[in-house]
């Protein structure tokens, strides 16, 4: 969270939404090929979730939106 922090007072809350939407791809990707990244895996679950949750905070759900 210290890096999302940084980017965030660095380049702003639109372009840091970005970055953690784009590095939530290349960790998704990285978890689901079986033949790389064996031991960083775990550490790269944990890391989208705590990405996940950012993005959850930042941008409402559409439901939401709709009230």
């Amino acid at each position: 969270m210290d890096r999302i922090s940084l980017l965030e007072k660095r380049d702003g809350i639109d372009a840091t939404i970005s970055w953690v939407k784009r590095t939530v791809g290349v960790y998704e990707a990285a978890i689901a090929d079986p033949d790389r990244y064996g031991m960083y895996k775990e550490k790269m679950a944990q890391e989208l979730e705590v990405l996940r949750n950012y993005l959850a905070s930042r941008i409402p759900h559409p439901s939401e939106s709709s009230r």
